[in-house]
């Protein structure tokens, strides 16, 4: 085993150890060159552990190899059959391709060096449209954990600016009647005054286990509750989502009616 050697004012004491051969010459007192080797000592056992995680590192990149990447797959698809798409991404190729316009030129949208703006947002349909895990979107894409996080959360918030502008009513004011109620006896004039239709729906989530109770609907399963308004068009023209699925319907509709800051669409008063 190797020798540590401590040269000091104090006699010299020789130290079996398992560093390799270290002199140190000081007149600094032994118990802080004792402190210094010991942090030597620490140093050095934490080297081979830095050493292992970039290997680890270097292997995990290494997963990704296949010869076909995310770009040209990417263009394999769009390319393709117009069905094989739709059940990919559940949306038609035209409508992505409008989708694409508008998040580029009208919500800051761009390319990156090694993503495009096509890429990155079939990487978000295909995210919530497949509803896989983040690794299966690595491998499909042939891009790292972090680069797909930071994709998908690009085009989130470009989609979210888009909500904004085109969930909202087309008339504020309510001052036309809908064709679907004044031109079908069915309807008119029962429904002259109704503007379109509410409801609440439960989409299933994650939640951690310790906020799972608040989140648990009358069916078992953990989920949030989802307010929603749409016209006779079957455009939505509100949506609120966040509130826990243990909510009522009736809960959610009085608090956002009480709150003017959630924006609810009403008819102007005395309309």
């Amino acid at each position: 085993m190797p020798i540590l050697i401590i040269s000091s004012p104090l006699p010299i004491l020789a130290i079996s150890s398992p560093l390799p051969i270290l002199a140190i010459s000081s007149p600094l007192p032994l118990s802080y060159q004792f402190a210094l080797l010991k942090e030597n000592h620490s140093a050095s056992l934490k080297l081979p552990v830095s050493i292992a995680s970039h290997r680890q590192l270097m292997l995990k990149n290494e997963k990704r190899t296949s010869s076909l990447t995310g770009h040209m797959w990417v263009t394999e698809i769009l390319n393709g059959s117009a069905n094989r798409f739709f059940e990919l991404f559940r949306m038609q190729k035209s409508v992505f391709r409008c989708l694409v316009n508008e998040l580029t030129q009208k919500y800051g949208l761009q390319h990156t060096r090694n993503v495009t703006a096509e890429e990155a947002v079939l990487i978000f349909l295909y995210t919530i449209g497949q509803g896989v895990t983040c690794r299966n979107v690595e491998e499909r894409f042939q891009h790292s954990g972090e680069t797909v996080h930071r994709q998908f959360h690009r085009v989130l918030k470009a989609v979210h600016k888009l909500g904004n502008d085109i969930i909202r009513p087309v008339d504020r004011n309510f001052r036309d009647v809908e064709e679907h109620i004044w031109g079908d006896d069915r309807y008119w004039p029962y429904f002259k005054d109704c503007i379109g239709a509410i409801d609440g729906t439960h989409v299933a989530i994650h939640v951690l286990a310790d906020k799972q109770i608040p989140f648990m609907n009358k069916k078992g399963y953990t989920s949030t509750n989802i307010l929603a308004v749409f016209d006779f068009n079957m455009c939505f023209t509100y949506a609120l989502i966040g509130w826990e699925g243990s909510a009522h319907d009736t809960r959610i509709l009085l608090d956002v009616l009480r709150n003017p800051s959630m924006k609810f669409p009403q008819p102007p008063e005395g309309s």
